[in-house]
Formats: C-alpha cells, sequence, structure tokens
C-alpha cells in the first residue's frame, strides 16, 4: 500500500514567494508538524495562504523523487506532462496537445520513466503555455 502524503503549496502574504512542504498523513492526524506551520493545524494563516494541496502519486521518478500531483515531468514518447490523480483512472499523465483524451493512466506508467522537471506553481512556463483545465 503507497503512504498516503502530501505536499503544500504555499505562498508568503507579505513576500509572494512560493514554499512547500510535505506532510504524511500519520504527520497530519498526529500533529506532529513542522513548528513554523503548526498553528490550528498545519499552517499559519496569517503568514500564508495555501495555494495547493497535491497528493503524493506512490511513484518516484528515475532519480527516486517523489512525484505529486502538479508535477510537470518529462516522459519518453510523451514529451512534457502534468501529473493528475482522478478518482476513475488514478495517476495519469495529462498533455493537451495529445489526441483522444489527452492522458495516461497509471497501468500505462510502468515503464515510462518519467523525470520531474518542476511543478506548475513554481514553473508554469514549463508547460509551454498551454492552458491548465481545473
Amino acid at each position: 500500500m503507497k503512504e498516503i502524503k502530501f505536499r503544500y503549496v504555499l505562498r508568503d502574504k507579505e513576500t509572494k514567494a512560493i514554499s512547500t512542504m510535505h506532510y504524511t498523513l500519520e504527520e497530519i492526524e498526529a500533529g506532529s508538524i513542522h513548528t513554523d506551520f503548526a498553528v490550528l493545524g498545519l499552517i499559519d494563516r496569517t503568514k500564508y495562504d495555501v495555494v495547493a494541496r497535491l497528493q503524493y502519486s506512490g511513484m518516484k521518478d528515475t532519480n527516486g523523487v517523489e512525484i505529486y500531483e502538479g508535477d510537470i515531468v518529462l516522459v519518453a514518447g510523451l514529451g512534457v506532462v502534468e501529473v493528475k490523480i482522478t478518482s476513475d483512472y488514478g495517476v495519469i499523465y495529462e498533455n493537451p496537445e495529445l489526441f483522444c483524451d489527452n492522458s495516461y493512466s497509471d497501468s500505462a506508467m510502468e515503464g515510462d520513466f518519467p523525470e520531474i522537471l518542476g511543478n506548475i506553481y513554481e514553473n508554469p512556463e514549463l508547460l509551454n503555455g498551454r492552458i491548465r483545465r481545473e
């Protein structure tokens, strides 16, 4: 069973700088989290806005780095794609420039050897100006 983890994307209200924090479900439930963000749950909301909460895919890239929703990865044969997690298909790679349903499910990913290039919040330019669908 994959470990349930989340990456929080935060924006400093004063400087507008983006930062990320990673938490396991066990840390969230136990309240044993970084003291910088341990105010009424996870985040000191007087200092930070939560931009996104992204789930761990259960997969790692070619360098052993955990892949989360919102990561932008390079996949042989597909190019630069965004990682999404759906209730219907699990983890998918989405590329609006592909034909058909524009995504590939995690069952088709086992031999893809993705490499993380960045994420949609810190590196949106990696998608070459393509419009993200919500």
